[in-house]
């Protein structure tokens, strides 16, 4: 008996989507458990410093081409034949450079006498040529739809990466030997379902064949370029710790991070089915009308569904920080601001997808330095007029997410109607 809605592909949805689902609870649930254990066995201070740290890696590896998964997606669904190996070792060089930055800042914290910081950075630093290069295979994955693999091996990858840290935070309450436990656990179990889906591709790592090297390179050279792009969107996702820290200090980035997880898991639950759509608009002509259309259509019965979400997690948030985080009563409505975001995040993402898909990389440019100048301009103003911190770093985030959404459907907009 099929399923029939209007303007939805339920069929695809329950068949592709449920494996999804089950990666973003798996992922949203580790993340509360997670934070909710560095809380317990962290102060304040200790917990920003730690979020602080995890935010720079997430800068650092912005040389290792982060926009090469999207371009391997991207072609796997075009059926154009690649070799993984040599994407991967092309990924490592390029964030070697990033490990030479953090040896930089090591050595700053040291001359400082910051030994913590210092030792938190050589740590970054050898972590960061291998920390992405072998997920290179979820690309693969997903252009191939294979969306049960990819859920099933990046749940192990984040279970055992929090499962360790926690373990290691416990027995040795040190904040150094646990980023380390961090970002190795993520490094051996990548590598292992790397080499895992390899041999089920069946693919040799030294090739002679001259059409799979010819379509590897152009695939790396439009990673390149949508790496450019998603360097500002890295920028733009810690944009917000790195300036809290620099200007509020530790303990207020730790309020902001735990007021931020909930509406992190909440939008990963919500935001599962744009995970779908790239494989798809890859197969089809996004610049058209009637395409877009219908999909716009199908943006407006979800924005339904996901404020019926928001609206009932304002209501329970006080409860939910009551029961599990007691000691950050202050980040509550923080939280019930920031969870506003996902009544935008999941449309912004969709509209990421298109983009990619039809290649729009000037589009994609345009409205990554949009969403940073944004967020910067908007907390420095409200930062001159003495705003309250928890107010400010509440609101700022979903301001930038409303602008950039408008500018995305701008420049979409103009897209589809010259098409």
């Amino acid at each position: 008996m099929k399923i029939k809605l209007p303007y939805l592909d339920i069929q695809y949805l329950i068949h592709k989507g449920k494996w999804l689902f089950f990666l973003r609870f798996v992922t949203a649930l580790t993340g509360v458990v997670t934070t909710y254990l560095f809380t317990q066995y962290l102060s304040k201070e200790s917990y920003g410093q730690y979020r602080y740290i995890i935010s720079m890696l997430s800068i650092l590896l912005v040389f290792s081409l982060p926009g090469i998964n999207l371009a391997i997606t991207r072609s796997v669904a075009k059926n154009e034949p690649i070799q993984l190996w040599k994407i991967a070792i092309i990924e490592m060089k390029f964030a070697s450079i990033g490990s030479l930055c953090s040896l930089v800042i090591a050595g700053y914290y040291w001359t400082q006498g910051n030994y913590f910081f210092a030792w938190s950075f050589v740590v970054l630093a050898l972590a960061v040529p291998f920390y992405e290069s072998f997920l290179v295979s979820s690309g693969y994955l997903k252009g191939i739809q294979d969306f049960k693999s990819v859920s099933l091996q990046q749940s192990v990858i984040g279970t055992v990466q929090s499962f360790l840290a926690i373990v290691v935070l416990i027995l040795t309450k040190n904040v150094v030997f646990t980023i380390a436990a961090y970002v190795s656990s993520q490094i051996l179990t990548s590598f292992i379902f790397f080499k895992i889906t390899i041999k089920k591709k069946n693919e040799k790592k030294d090739t002679l064949d001259e059409k799979i090297n010819n379509e590897t390179k152009a695939l790396i050279q439009f990673g390149k370029s949508l790496s450019l792009t998603q360097v500002f969107g890295r920028v733009s996702n810690q944009i917000d710790k790195l300036l809290i820290w620099f200007v509020f200090g530790a303990q207020v980035l730790a309020v902001y991070s735990v007021a931020f997880v909930i509406q992190k898991a909440i939008q990963l639950m919500t935001g599962f089915l744009t995970a779908l759509a790239l494989p798809r608009f890859s197969q089809r002509d996004m610049t058209h009308k009637v395409h877009m259309h219908e999909m716009y259509k199908k943006m407006l019965l979800y924005f339904i569904l996901l404020l019926s979400i928001y609206i009932t997690y304002v209501w329970f948030a006080p409860t939910l920080f009551s029961l599990f985080f007691p000691e950050y009563m202050e980040a509550v409505n923080m939280s019930r601001v920031l969870t506003s975001i996902i009544l935008v995040a999941p449309f912004r993402m969709i509209l990421d997808q298109i983009y990619i898909a039809t290649k729009n990389i000037n589009g994609i440019y345009i409205y990554r330095i949009a969403e940073v100048c944004i967020y910067i301009a908007v907390f420095v103003i409200l930062y001159l007029l003495r705003i309250d911190p928890l107010i400010i770093v509440a609101i700022t985030l979903p301001v930038q997410y409303v602008c950039t959404f408008l500018i995305q459907l701008l420049l979409n907009k103009k897209k589809y109607e010259s098409a």
